[in-house]
């Protein structure tokens, strides 16, 4: 009996833990990006299709439809930020995140704007992208530092 009340303890402990990772994770999402209420699992049938409603037409075009050759085009020619880009694209996995828990661990959203604030700031003032692929450079977790 000892060890059925022993492992009904650890899987309790391990439901604890995980349900305390997952409020730890929720709370770094921005608020108005968190989806309320998340459907059920077998009320959803396309993740993709369901996000869309939450993203901009803007959003949507950055996110979906554009080549990463096209982003980088945009960029060079100021009809796109990066900082637009990385809100974006933060936004969307952000949604996927609530949908489907696709992140174990997130970097705060609040942190400042630093990699595509600069990169903006550099084209504003030179009317140029600092280097080829200035948005490739910004690796994922500096994506998820400079959403807020």
């Amino acid at each position: 009996m000892a060890t059925s009340s022993s492992t009904s303890s650890t899987i309790l402990q391990w439901q604890a833990v995980g349900q305390a990772k997952r409020e730890a994770v929720s709370a770094l999402l921005p608020r108005e990006w968190r989806v309320d209420p998340i459907p059920a699992p077998e009320e959803l049938r396309d993740a993709t299709s369901y996000a869309e409603q939450f993203l901009t037409a803007e959003e949507k075009e950055i996110t979906g439809m554009l080549s990463a050759a096209a982003l980088l085009d945009r960029i060079a020619k100021g009809q796109l930020t990066a900082v637009q880009v990385t809100k974006a694209f933060c936004h969307r996995a952000t949604i996927a995140h609530q949908l489907v828990s696709t992140a174990s661990l997130l970097a705060p959203f609040s942190s400042p704007l630093p990699p595509p604030a600069c990169y903006c700031g550099w084209f504003r003032y030179h009317h140029s992208t600092y280097g080829d692929t200035q948005i490739s450079r910004i690796q994922t977790q500096s994506l998820t530092k400079t959403c807020r």
